[in-house]
């Protein structure tokens, strides 16, 4: 995910996960299996802050929703991803 005009010093960022069946969303913190990273990218462009989730050796309880949360003094912004299973028929 990507947001415009971050301020990086300030900005809290936070991964959740909510499972497929259902439930509340749950915060993620860094270890072993997920792996959350953000850089600033601002080539020929507004500064935008680039938030990244990495899901090392995906299990069927990490399918489902996750969300990107994102704030500063400025605002906040959040957005949201599926992870689904993919079936060949």
């Amino acid at each position: 995910f990507h947001m415009s005009s971050i301020s990086y010093k300030t900005a809290k960022i936070q991964w959740q996960h909510k499972s497929v069946d259902g439930g509340n969303f749950k915060t993620l913190i860094d270890d072993d299996h997920f792996n959350s990273s953000h850089y600033i990218w601002s080539y020929d462009r507004p500064r935008e802050h680039i938030m990244m989730l990495q899901i090392n050796r995906v299990i069927t309880s990490d399918f489902g929703t996750f969300r990107c949360s994102v704030s500063d003094s400025y605002g906040s912004g959040s957005a949201e991803v599926q992870l689904a299973i993919a079936t060949l028929n």
